[in-house]
Formats: structure tokens, sequence, C-alpha cells
């Protein structure tokens, strides 16, 4: 792949177009970059280390009811390993929304679980906060309404990922100690077990990354 060919891909590039972002990814993975190295060229900033754990662990290992987005996830992932895929998810729409309404976030992933204190939310990080090495994590309402106010929720996606598993665990051990939880649908040991489990791994990984 040749400096020209990657001009190219950047000057269509658009974090409001999943495909062209998809599209550079591809081109820098084939110079043989790495996946930091990657998305530091795509967004202009370098992503804290927590996001690459999370993608070498699985995502789908950390997270209950939370809904990853396309972007910069997909874009981690290289090419022997499947991505980025040249198609966006469902989540597409709503990160475009997100980049019309404020392109200094970076959403993250769309928390569905009614438990937690951030249900309906997308996570997001910010390019300025990125810039000044703080990975600090804000969320706005799926909706993505002009009146829809930007919150801060923590200081890192895996404090506010551990933070929020925390809630769903309380909410299901309060449902597991009411009465009315027998038959179809009710909250049992193995359920709390899973979720105790997530708990840990997460803080497993803050632990190890604390080390680094």
């Amino acid at each position: 792949m040749n400096d020209e060919t990657i001009d190219r891909h950047r000057s269509v590039a658009t974090r409001g177009d999943y495909g062209s972002m998809a599209r550079l990814a591809r081109a820098l993975y084939e110079t043989g970059l790495e996946p930091r190295e990657v998305l530091e060229r795509c967004y202009g900033v370098d992503f804290p280390n927590e996001l690459f754990s999370i993608v070498e662990a699985g995502r789908r290992a950390l997270g209950l009811l939370l809904v990853y987005t396309n972007q910069p996830w997909e874009l981690a992932i290289p090419p022997d390993q499947g991505g980025p895929r040249p198609e966006p998810h469902v989540l597409d729409a709503v990160e475009r929304k997100i980049f019309a309404r404020d392109s200094d976030l970076v959403p993250l992933g769309l928390i569905l679980d009614s438990h937690s204190r951030w249900v309906g939310s997308v996570l997001c990080y910010r390019l300025a906060e990125l810039s000044a090495r703080r990975p600090t994590v804000f969320g706005i309402k799926e909706e993505v309404t002009p009146d829809d106010q930007v919150v801060r929720c923590g200081e890192s996606l895996l404090e506010v990922m551990r933070v929020h598993h925390v809630d769903v665990l309380e909410g299901l051990e309060r449902e597991w100690r009411h009465p009315s939880n027998f038959g179809a649908g009710s909250v049992d040991l193995e359920e709390l077990a899973e979720v105790r489990s997530l708990v840990e791994r997460i803080e497993e990984l803050q632990r190890s990354l604390a080390l680094r």
C-alpha cells in the first residue's frame, strides 16, 4: 500500500461514515501498522491501554447488556483477525447522530440494562481528553436530541463498566431476594454468579493495567 493510496483514503475518511473509516484502517494495516498506530492515524490521538486490553480480552466477555459501537472497536481489529468489518451494525445511526451533535465525542457502547444508572446512555471518550491522556468517559442519551446533556460518568471505561455491572448485580440481588422471584423469568444463583464473575474479571483487568 503506497502513500498516495493512504492519502486518498484519508482525504475522504470521516467518522460520520463508518465505511470510509474502515477502508482507511484496512489500508493502514496493509502497511504493517499495529492497532494502536492505526487508531492514532485515524483519530489523531492515542487511545488508552484499556481499550486494547478490552479488545484482547474479548469485548463480549466483559459486557453485560452493553452493546459496543462500530467505531473505534472494529477499527482496532486487524484484517488477520477478521476486521475491520466492511459494513457497520445497528448502532451506526446512533454513532452518526452523536458525531453530528458533538464531533469531539467518540461513542463506545450503549447500556441497555435497566438496573444500570446509565441505562439508555451511550458511553463516550472525548478527543480533547484523550489528547491530554485522560481516558475520561462521558454519557449521552441514545436519542441524542439537541437538549440532551453530555454528563461525566467516570475516569475510565473500565471503571464505568465495573460500576455498571455492580449496579446490575445489586439490582438482580434485590430481585432474587424478593418474595415474587419464582417461575419463568426469575433470577437464579447462576445468573448472580455470572455477573459477579464479570465484576471480578473487570477488576482483574484494572489491576493488570495499573501494573504496566
